[in-house]
């Protein structure tokens, strides 16, 4: 199965901007190559279909697969991650496989959890990425970076995930990234950040926005 990922260009000065930037539909797609090439579990691509006219891309058609069974993880984690050794097993997988992104200087810019696929299979978790036009490559990890993805993953988290787990993932990740040297400081910096935000993400029936 496959589906069509549909990019636009409907304004004068975006049009213009993009003379000087590839199109997001060719993002997308030299993202999900870059991702394949270095092994990171990502939707494969399949093909690109550009229209342009003389100021440049003005349709993009980006072409990849899907994943039969799988869910977004804002849906996954609304039907419950099971008791406490299984839950256990989940964050530290998650925040494994996120912490591999990070050391080998794989960024993305909008981390929400409806950015995240994955499927389960034999007790184990398969987590690949989306939004492949927000995917960046050798970029080294700065605190900066992380505190804007750990706020993204923290507004977007539904809150049947409790404010003990979310932490316990967050050591887990910043535990496993060398480059980190004051976890604790980051860690109190997402907190203030989130303070009074809504939480927005999106159930099987819709949008959700919950208060943090």
């Amino acid at each position: 199965m496959f589906a069509v990922k549909h990019f636009r260009t409907p304004y004068f000065w975006d049009r213009l901007k993009d003379l000087l930037r590839r199109s997001k539909g060719r993002k997308a797609w030299i993202g999900g190559n870059g991702l394949k090439a270095r092994g990171i579990s990502c939707v494969q691509p399949l093909a690109l279909v550009e229209t342009s006219h003389w100021l440049g891309p003005k349709e993009s058609f980006f072409l990849m697969e899907t994943l039969e069974g799988s869910l977004e993880l804002d849906r996954y984690v609304l039907q419950g991650l099971g008791g406490f050794k299984r839950k256990r097993m989940f964050i530290r997988a998650f925040a494994g496989w996120l912490a591999d992104l990070y050391n080998k200087k794989i960024y993305h810019k909008d981390m929400k959890t409806c950015n995240f696929l994955l499927y389960e299979k034999e007790s184990s978790w398969n987590f690949h990425l989306l939004d492949l036009e927000d995917v960046r490559f050798g970029q080294r990890v700065t605190e900066r970076k992380l505190l804007k993805n750990f706020f993204q993953l923290n507004t977007s988290t539904p809150r049947i995930i409790s404010h003990t787990d979310r932490l316990r993932f967050a050591k887990e990740c910043l535990g496993r990234i060398p480059d980190i040297k004051n976890a604790q400081k980051l860690l109190r910096q997402v907190a203030q950040e989130s303070l009074g935000r809504d939480v927005v993400y999106v159930s099987p029936h819709g949008t959700v926005v919950e208060k943090l």
